[in-house]
């Protein structure tokens, strides 16, 4: 088995340059000796370009490499990032199919993410700084799905993963502050990078 065969090309899309790489992966699983389990673990797990291209390529695709279960066997780990790394490209459709067509014209674009973080943000502030605050009604338009649900997502979408923060869980009022607070430093960095 030649891992010399492993490619990630970053000159392709992300998403093609992910399939060529999980297509030479099931090339050398199909292929592989007893012998052979063990270097695909060490090369699946480590940090050469190859490795880091698939990592950018997916995190382009708002995904993490996939995970290996340590307790397991060499030839189970590597078959279960091999079977991991296919679902998780399944959900995208080929390029230039019409599925793939309808998913990238139904998908908000980074602009209307960033509008969209930036709008609820101006919201909550606007609303904190009223003069008959009601911090109970503010709590509950805030933790909602239409506010802290769509800028998580939009957050996903932007590849920012998860948004943490110290919930003081006292009041309402500092519940939402620490969550402004919170999303005021990430629109900071959002927005630094351009």
């Amino acid at each position: 088995m030649d891992l010399d065969t492993l490619q990630c090309s970053s000159s392709r899309a992300p998403q093609e340059a992910a399939r060529q790489f999980c297509r030479q992966l099931e090339a050398c699983v199909e292929d592989a000796s007893m012998d052979d389990w063990i270097d695909l673990y060490r090369f699946l797990s480590s940090d050469t370009e190859v490795m880091a291209a698939l990592q950018r390529a997916l995190k382009s695709l708002n995904h993490s490499m996939p995970v290996f279960d340590l307790e397991d066997s060499y030839q189970r780990r590597v078959r279960t990032f091999l079977r991991d790394l296919q679902h998780l490209l399944n959900a995208f459709p080929e390029e230039g199919s019409m599925a793939f067509l309808m998913q990238q014209w139904s998908q908000p674009t980074v602009m209307q993410d960033q509008g969209l973080i930036l709008q609820k943000r101006a919201a909550i502030k606007a609303l904190m700084e009223h003069e008959a605050v009601d911090w109970g009604v503010l709590y509950d338009f805030v933790f909602s799905d239409e506010t802290s649900g769509a800028i998580q997502a939009a957050l996903y979408r932007l590849g920012y993963g998860r948004m943490n923060y110290c919930d003081p869980d006292t009041t309402y009022e500092e519940d939402v502050r620490a969550y402004f607070n919170a999303l005021e430093e990430i629109c900071e960095a959002l927005f630094a990078e351009e």
